[in-house]
């Protein structure tokens, strides 16, 4: 360092002062860029997994609609089944089945709506 000029001195210790600057602003990107990297493998790793679980997932729902379709068919059957020994008539067996019918559809479209959003 020339120490017999201080101009000249002050200024090669500003343009050290900022070369330094920039080699840390440097070491902090790219230090950066290797977590991002990082990060993106890690999620690159993940992804199988998650695809695996959605897909099973929707199995599972698509099992569990199935299933309550089957339910809410065989409870209409067995209700339009044991009017008969009961002896009421059309009518209440009419507004009877009206009703659990429509409950029912509506279970059904709670399936329906949670298969659509998934």
């Amino acid at each position: 360092m020339p120490v017999e000029d201080a101009d000249l001195c002050g200024r090669l210790r500003d343009h050290l002062a900022i070369g330094a600057e920039m080699a840390d602003a440097r070491i902090k990107s790219m230090a950066a860029d290797q977590r991002l990297n990082l990060t993106q493998r890690e999620i690159e790793q993940l992804l199988p997994d998650i695809h695996q679980t959605l897909h099973e997932g929707l199995a599972r729902n698509e099992l569990t609609h199935k299933e309550a379709v089957t339910h809410v068919r065989e409870l209409m059957d067995q209700l339009v089944l044991s009017f008969t020994p009961l002896g009421i008539s059309l009518e209440l067996e009419e507004e009877i089945t009206a009703m659990v019918l429509e409950k029912a559809q509506g279970i059904i479209r709670v399936f329906d709506t949670a298969d659509e959003t998934t």
